[in-house]
């Protein structure tokens, strides 16, 4: 598989913008899934956290990778009904703190069809990569949406 100048693999033709050094995935909720990806080392960190914990995590990881490229992608919550269920402010709260703690640190965040991410990436696919965190549905939806986002930006997952 070529690697483009910065070292990251590249899929199906060149990038359409600068490879990130780092992707971060969030799978936004009462739960919050977190998937941290070095495109370099090619280290992948799933792990997830309480909503109240949430942002400041966030936050001192970006603070933390202040100077590197990083892009955030996110589940997309989708109001569908009048009736909403009762824990969706969780998602939609989560999502708002990623988008202005992204624009604080001038972060590009990339919202995503939870159906496409799993669609993209499912348990066997993390399971090839060594990416599936057992017990951790949460963690491996965040994993899920960086992959996606690996895949909009021509980078290839690592079980291409």
């Amino acid at each position: 598989m070529p690697r483009g100048t910065s070292g990251v693999r590249i899929w199906l033709g060149e990038p359409t913008e600068d490879p990130p050094a780092i992707i971060i995935g969030i799978d936004p909720g009462k739960t919050v899934g977190l998937a941290v990806y070095d495109l370099v080392t090619e280290e992948m960190l799933g792990t997830q956290v309480v909503f109240d914990d949430f942002g400041d995590w966030l936050n001192i990881s970006l603070a933390n990778l202040k100077g590197k490229n990083v892009h955030v992608a996110i589940e997309r919550y989708t109001i569908r009904s009048l009736k909403v269920a009762a824990d969706a402010h969780w998602a939609i709260e989560c999502i708002g703190v990623a988008k202005y703690l992204c624009k604080c640190y001038s972060v590009s965040l990339t919202l995503q069809s939870p159906n496409d991410a799993k669609g993209f990436a499912d348990d066997i696919k993390l399971r090839k990569a060594k990416w599936y965190v057992p017990g951790r549905q949460h963690a491996n939806d965040a994993i899920r949406h960086v992959a996606l986002l690996m895949a909009s930006l021509k980078i290839a997952p690592p079980w291409v």
